[in-house]
C-alpha cells in the first residue's frame, strides 16, 4: 500500500511540474460534445477534423492568421488563429494553446476579422440578403461608404480527371473559388453582380457612355474582386450611386 501511495504522490508531482493540471480547464472546454453553453463568455464550437481528401482546399485564406470574433452581445474575442471555410460557410478557429481546431458556433458570430499579412484585415459579417434563402451567410465587406460592397465567397467542388494531389494521393476533384458581389444601399435594397467590366456596365444601362468616358479618364482597368472597391468608391465620388 505504501509503495502505491508513493507512486500516486510522485505522479501528482510530475503532473504539477509539467503544467498538465493548468491545461485541464482548456481541454475540458475543448470537449465539444458538452460545449453547447458559453461558460465565462468563451467561444464554443464543434471539433473540426481535416479529411485526407477535401477540406484542406475549403479555406479562403492560405494559412491560419490572427483575428477577432464579435458576438451578438458586442463582445470581441481574440487569441485565436482563424480561417474561413468557404465550402461549408463556417468560421474555423485554431486554439494555439491546445492545438485544437473547431468550427465556431454560428449563432455566436455576428462578424469576424482575419489579419492577412501583406493584405490587411479581412472583415466578414453574418447577413441574410437573399429572400430566397432563409438562412444567414458570411459576407466579406469590401467597401463601406454611402453604399456597402459585399462579397459572397464560395468554394465549389468539381469532378476532374484522376491526378495526384499535393499529398501524393490519387484524386479526381478540383476546387473553384466563386465570388458574387452585392451592392447594398442605405435603405437595405441591393443588387448583385459578378466581378468584371461588363457586369458593372450592366448596373447602369442608361449611363454606359458616361461610364466608358469615366473609366478612360481614370485609366480604370482592374475589374477583379480586388479592384472592385476602388471602382465603387469612384462611382460614388462621381455621383453614379444615388
Amino acid at each position: 500500500m505504501s509503495s502505491a501511495k508513493n507512486l500516486f504522490c510522485l505522479l501528482l508531482i510530475l503532473l504539477s511540474a509539467t503544467g498538465v493540471w493548468g491545461q485541464m480547464e482548456d481541454f475540458r472546454w475543448m470537449d465539444y460534445q458538452s460545449a453547447g453553453n458559453r461558460i465565462n463568455g468563451k467561444i464554443t464550437g464543434t471539433k473540426y477534423n481535416y479529411a485526407f481528401r477535401g477540406n484542406l482546399n475549403y479555406f479562403y485564406q492560405a494559412d491560419w492568421y490572427p483575428g477577432t470574433i464579435e458576438t451578438p452581445d458586442g463582445e470581441i474575442h481574440s487569441g485565436y488563429n482563424l480561417r474561413y471555410d468557404a465550402f461549408n460557410d463556417e468560421l474555423v478557429a485554431l486554439n494555439t494553446r491546445v492545438k485544437g481546431l473547431f468550427s465556431v458556433d454560428k449563432y455566436l458570430v455576428t462578424a469576424f476579422t482575419v489579419d492577412v499579412p501583406g493584405e490587411g484585415s479581412q472583415t466578414f459579417r453574418k447577413l441574410q440578403l437573399d429572400e430566397f434563402q432563409k438562412q444567414e451567410h458570411f459576407f466579406q465587406v469590401l467597401y463601406e461608404g454611402k453604399v456597402t460592397l459585399l462579397s459572397r465567397i464560395r468554394i465549389t467542388e468539381h469532378k476532374t480527371g484522376a491526378y495526384r494531389n499535393k499529398l501524393g494521393a490519387l484524386d479526381d476533384r478540383e476546387y473553384k473559388l466563386n465570388q458574387l458581389l452585392y451592392l447594398v444601399k442605405a435603405d437595405g435594397s441591393y443588387r448583385f453582380f459578378s466581378p468584371g467590366r461588363k457586369s458593372i456596365m450592366n448596373l447602369f444601362p442608361e449611363q454606359k457612355r458616361e461610364l466608358r468616358q469615366l473609366f478612360r479618364h481614370y485609366f480604370t482597368d482592374d475589374f477583379s474582386p480586388e479592384g472592385m472597391p476602388g471602382i465603387i468608391k469612384l462611382l460614388e465620388q462621381e455621383n453614379f450611386l444615388k
